[in-house]
């Protein structure tokens, strides 16, 4: 249990500073919509190589299906809608940990998720939660992404606050005067965090993570800029848990967690965990641009690069067309 906490924990601290198990039944299709282009080294199918005695010109899906990595959903809950999505993927073979964000208004459409088509605030992935529960949030990701997702976790704001406090804060400097009221919000939402370095509890850490505007205006986040933020934090995140004696939290990380991790892939996961640290841990944003679709601002994903970026993940010699 305690090895495992320099995988599963410390992915799940990261993401919880800023806020599954699927069949994957689309990869096929995925993946013939494009071209791939080998590009081997001699040195990659070198008599060292593993793969070289099976099959010297590997499939992409081979690859990423005998890559060993492990890789998780995981989800901040506002109400009905994720406020956060994160994919993880660890590499136990290199303690390598990947971390790809998903901007909450990721355009994403799939026949029958749901019957409200006309309203196109339903097509932003972030709604896909409150129609089609973790399931679905799953299958969007891994449509995305054309990976699968072998475990989920999800967490609210309140867990996220309790959490932070565990810790006993994190170090940050705030790079400028965040003051947002909005009174409609249920409660009501005030966020007010003076400028420069200083150490973030609970609230005030849920608050930074949640900016995304001034009331005045003198500052404005789109998706991606409020992204940059939160990794920020991630990595401060990240840098405090990996000083931490983590046993002695998990029993308050777990207190906010919903998972479909089961003790036994707990412990399996424990055994590959060995040396994670901080210079291991990457942070990514799928790519694509902002686009309005019928009068809504969306966040419209590159699908071309976003094979790339996953192709350079696992290492895969190969390069999109």
């Amino acid at each position: 249990m305690n090895r495992f906490i320099k995988t599963f924990i410390i992915s799940l601290i990261i993401f919880l500073a800023f806020a599954g198990n699927i069949v994957y039944n689309q990869y096929d299709l995925y993946v013939k919509s494009y071209e791939f282009t080998p590009i081997y080294s001699d040195e990659w199918l070198s008599e060292e190589n593993p793969n070289k005695g099976e099959d010297e010109n590997p499939s992409p899906e081979t690859l990423i299906e005998n890559s060993g990595r492990i890789n998780f959903l995981l989800a901040g809950l506002e109400g009905p809608r994720t406020d956060t999505i994160i994919f993880i993927s660890f590499d136990p073979r290199s303690n390598q940990l990947d971390l790809i964000s998903i901007p909450r208004d990721t355009y994403f459409y799939k026949k029958g998720f749901w019957e409200d088509f006309d309203y196109y605030p339903n097509h932003k992935i972030n709604a896909i939660y409150g129609n089609e529960g973790i399931e679905g949030l799953e299958i969007a990701v891994s449509d995305i992404l054309g990976l699968e997702i072998d475990n989920y976790a999800t967490i609210t704001y309140s867990g996220v606050k309790g959490i932070i406090d565990s810790l006993g804060g994190v170090e940050i400097d705030v790079p400028f005067d965040m003051y947002y009221e909005d009174k409609w919000d249920d409660p009501p939402l005030v966020i007010d965090i003076k400028a420069g370095p200083q150490v973030l509890y609970g609230e005030k850490s849920v608050q930074f993570l949640r900016f995304r505007q001034n009331s005045d205006g003198s500052v404005k986040y789109g998706d991606i800029q409020r992204i940059g933020m939160q990794q920020k934090f991630m990595k401060q995140v990240a840098r405090k848990a990996l000083s931490f004696k983590l046993p002695l939290i998990v029993d308050d990380i777990f207190r906010h967690v919903r998972t479909d991790a089961s003790l036994t892939e707990v412990s399996k996961y424990s055994n590959l965990a060995v040396g994670l640290d901080l210079e291991n841990i990457n942070f990514y944003t799928v790519p694509g641009e902002d686009e309005f679709i019928q009068g809504t601002s969306f966040y419209v994903v590159d699908y071309t690069e976003t094979r790339q970026l996953v192709f350079d993940i696992y290492e895969i010699p190969y390069e999109v067309e």
